[in-house]
């Protein structure tokens, strides 16, 4: 038999009926000018069931999207952005994802009391 290993499965999630990769939503974000960093949320209920782009950048969250359009498909595109100072790692300098979730759940609260 034959065994396929296509990539870490926490990676991979639906957006719009399409399958996304995190990853590359990621290195999208990264192409941006003004973006040095970014992390993908992937749906579920700390993000109210959509992918949250979290990205360390001075930019208006709506130019970081408007920003990834030439890089990938406009469906794998997120409809929120969240810009942070910096993304949180772990001890092995990965990027934290619980702690960037936190970040996240901060920031929606702050946006929904304007």
């Amino acid at each position: 038999g034959y065994l396929y290993f296509t990539g870490r499965r926490d990676d991979l999630y639906k957006e719009r009926g399409f399958r996304v990769s995190a990853t590359e939503v990621e290195a999208a974000a990264r192409r941006v000018e003004g973006v040095t960093d970014a992390a993908v949320l992937t749906p579920g209920p700390r993000t109210g069931g959509r992918a949250v782009l979290t990205a360390v950048t001075g930019l208006d969250p709506s130019d970081v999207l408007d920003g990834m359009r030439g890089f990938i498909e406009e469906y794998k595109i997120p409809r929120r952005c969240v810009p942070v100072a910096a993304l949180p790692t772990n001890s092995n300098g990965k990027v934290d994802r619980r702690a960037v979730a936190d970040l996240a759940d901060v920031s929606v609260s702050t946006n929904r009391k304007e």
